[in-house]
């Protein structure tokens, strides 16, 4: 039962998210360009207040995960390092929310170095997660499994996409779109995980 309620606050998180995420690009939509633009260049301008929420939204999300399969009875070999991996991704966050980014052209600053670092360490530790994680939830909901397998596949494209952008010039145009795919994605699994959890 406790299992359940800490998954609802997670998904009540990352509904949240998407509304923040949503504002934020529509109070930004004259100054950056979500195709090109990454999430944390948002997060510098006159509205990074709905950044920050986000942030703050994104923490307790991963913080409502932790509990939710820490109390969860189903028993499944990577729980502990699927928790271990939440934690790693949960300092990212905190590290993204405290350092902001170096906007495009600016000279790099320690700041903008540690966001860097901090956001490489987060995506790292989400995709590990759900790339571990997904084939050991199948048998208890087939059809939300199947959505998940899915969601998996797209955290890859995005996450293989970012890392290709930041090294190959024909893909940097596109950082944002790479970038907005696999945090989106990574939200609805998480979503999905938590929906699982409720359910069972």
């Amino acid at each position: 039962m406790i299992s359940k309620g800490f998954s609802l606050v997670a998904i009540l998180c990352i509904v949240t998210y998407g509304y923040l995420m949503v504002v934020l690009h529509l109070k930004n939509r004259e100054i950056y360009n979500p195709i090109k633009h990454a999430v944390s260049d948002y997060g510098v301008g006159s509205h990074r207040k709905y950044f920050k929420l986000a942030g703050l939204v994104s923490t307790v999300r991963t913080i409502a995960l932790i509990l939710a399969l820490f109390c969860w009875s189903y028993p499944f070999s990577f729980k502990i390092k699927g928790i271990e991996l939440l934690v790693l991704a949960l300092i990212g966050f905190v590290g993204v929310a405290i350092f902001p980014t170096d906007l495009e052209g600016e000279k790099r600053t320690l700041t903008g170095t540690l966001h860097l670092l901090f956001a490489i360490l987060q995506f790292t530790a989400l995709a590990t997660f759900i790339f571990n994680v997904t084939k050991s939830i199948g048998p208890i909901n087939p059809t939300i499994y199947f959505i998940c397998h899915l969601l998996e596949q797209l955290v890859k494209v995005g996450l293989y996409g970012l890392v290709a952008a930041m090294i190959l010039s024909p893909l940097k145009p596109y950082f944002g779109l790479l970038e907005r795919l696999f945090l989106y994605s990574t939200n609805i699994y998480i979503l999905c995980l938590c929906l699982m959890i409720f359910l069972d």
